[in-house]
């Protein structure tokens, strides 16, 4: 178990996407026959620090953002499989 930092539901509303200060992204699906959210998947090992934000987009693109100074963004496969599609470096300084 570790800190969630964010949370984010799909269009839908039947993937529910968390991120946490232990370096990944979960993937949760609405189980119809119970009405709950279960983990569907893992995603982890692409960034090295806490992932503070995250965004999932109506195509089922995932962004992520973190302490290690990068932005990740994950292309949806399959329900249960995403995989890293574009990575972003280098930003530094606030963003508003």
């Amino acid at each position: 178990t570790s800190t969630i930092w964010s949370i984010a539901f799909s269009k839908d509303g039947d993937t529910l996407y968390s991120c946490s200060a232990d370096k990944t992204v979960m993937v949760w699906t609405l189980d119809d026959s119970d009405g709950l959210y279960h983990q569907s998947t893992t995603l982890s090992g692409y960034h090295g620090r806490e992932i503070y934000s995250l965004d999932v987009n109506s195509d089922g693109y995932i962004a992520t953002g973190c302490g290690d100074d990068a932005i990740r963004i994950f292309e949806k496969v399959s329900h249960f499989t995403s995989i890293p599609a574009h990575l972003l470096i280098q930003h530094v300084g606030r963003l508003f």
